[in-house]
């Protein structure tokens, strides 16, 4: 009879630890469905075009792994992975959020390399009169210097229009982000009196 007790109260002790076990379960499901929502985001080429906000997609990511991690780490009795599940939950929400809102912010980015196009275009060639227009006043070394940089600028905004027309909006962007660079260094150069310059041509990467 007291064996009989015994094996009862065993086999209760067991039944409860499986069905805490059971309630301690690592969130697979969760994370699959998050992992995948971030997929769908990265394939409209989120990151490119809400970077900021993939970066804080990315962020919120690592907090469930880690989240998950921990409490893997922890004995399997006192494992609770509510948090992990609602943080990845987040993950979800915000991926399907910023996957929605790409496309607009691609318009967005795609209207203003449009308008930017020929404005630095401009720049290019307003550039080039006032190189021409000071050198009779700074050292032809310098002035030699500020035409290959000027020719890599020009160089860089046709890319720019390649890009454009390729559909290839963020490089395009980026193009132009740094033609304006390339062209901000040589009127720098252009507006210092110093004679004295060393001067390094910008390299294109």
């Amino acid at each position: 009879m007291k064996y009989g007790k015994i094996i009862l109260k065993l086999t209760l002790i067991f039944t409860s630890i499986y069905l805490l076990a059971g309630c301690a379960k690592a969130p697979d499901t969760e994370l699959s469905t998050a992992q995948a929502a971030i997929k769908a985001a990265l394939d409209v080429e989120s990151d490119k075009y809400m970077a900021r906000n993939f970066l804080n997609l990315e962020t919120a990511f690592k907090a469930a792994q880690d989240e998950i991690t921990l409490q893997k780490n922890t004995f399997f009795l006192r494992r609770k992975y509510t948090r992990a599940q609602q943080l990845l939950q987040n993950v979800t929400d915000l991926a399907t959020e910023i996957k929605n809102e790409t496309p607009k912010a691609k318009q967005e980015m795609t209207e203003l390399v449009e308008n930017n196009l020929p404005i630095v275009k401009d720049m290019v060639k307003s550039t080039g009169q006032s190189i021409k227009a000071a050198s009779r006043r700074k050292n032809k070394n310098l002035i030699a210097a500020l035409n290959v940089d000027l020719t890599i600028a020009d160089s860089v905004v046709d890319s720019a229009l390649v890009n454009f027309k390729a559909g290839k909006i963020y490089n395009a962007s980026e193009n132009l982000l740094k033609a304006q660079d390339i062209l901000m260094q040589i009127n720098d150069k252009l507006n210092n009196d110093s004679e004295e310059i060393t001067f390094t041509a910008v390299e294109v990467r």
